[in-house]
């Protein structure tokens, strides 16, 4: 896994987390009834299921792709994939993390399956302390780079084509693979690299890959 991905997952699962505490008051954890808006202005989806993989909450990133059923959907109020095998190994993860039996629960991970040319959902599945319930957090790669470009635009300043670059370097790729995946010039790549270093005051990748990161996380709408 990728720095970027892994700072990027991190950081999301933190602050779904900070939300979810923030949004619930002192029994955070432990009441799974009332996540309230907080949630609501991540970018990603947060839901929280039940060990029988049926949903307690979504929020609004969530419900609208349920609304698509397009990699995640709800099924007779089960939380399912479009895939039959994506679906059983959901909601294995999902019973595991959910467990009645504390000491039982583990998290996990899966890429939940799509229909091309759409990129498969990434999804983190992470116990909460009490009540038999899990937190999901689904991202979709494609919107979210989409909306990290929009915001690089509108807080720094870069031009569209500078914004993809960053991108590409800030989920870890070096300037020869981004000029391979965007089709230009290596010389290019690093023309566009140093403008977004100077506008965004980065000056590592390791820097560029945190704020894309933390640029990830919350809506811009």
């Amino acid at each position: 896994m990728a720095f970027a991905d892994f700072a990027w997952r991190a950081s999301l699962r933190g602050h779904a987390s900070f939300a979810l505490e923030t949004a619930m008051g002192p029994q955070a954890a432990s009441d799974a009834d009332a996540p309230g808006a907080a949630l609501d202005a991540l970018a990603h989806g947060v839901l929280i299921v039940n060990a029988e993989a049926r949903i307690v909450f979504a929020n609004r990133a969530a419900t609208a792709m349920l609304t698509r059923a397009n990699g995640l959907r709800s099924d007779s109020a089960a939380l399912s994939a479009c895939d039959a095998g994506d679906t059983q190994r959901l909601r294995t993860l999902i019973a595991r993390a959910a467990n009645a039996d504390a000491r039982a629960r583990l998290g996990g991970a899966m890429l939940i399956r799509r229909p091309a040319p759409e990129e498969a959902l990434q999804t983190l599945i992470s116990p909460l302390r009490a009540r038999s319930t899990a937190m999901l957090i689904a991202i979709d790669p494609q919107a979210a780079r989409r909306g990290v470009e929009t915001r690089l635009i509108a807080l720094f300043g870069l031009t569209p084509a500078e914004a993809r670059v960053a991108c590409e370097v800030g989920n870890g790729l070096n300037p020869k693979d981004v000029a391979e995946a965007l089709r230009i010039l290596p010389s290019t790549v690093r023309t566009h690299l140093h403008h977004v270093f100077e506008k965004t005051a980065t000056h590592r990748q390791a820097d560029l890959m945190w704020l894309i990161a933390q640029l990830a996380i919350a809506r811009s709408d």
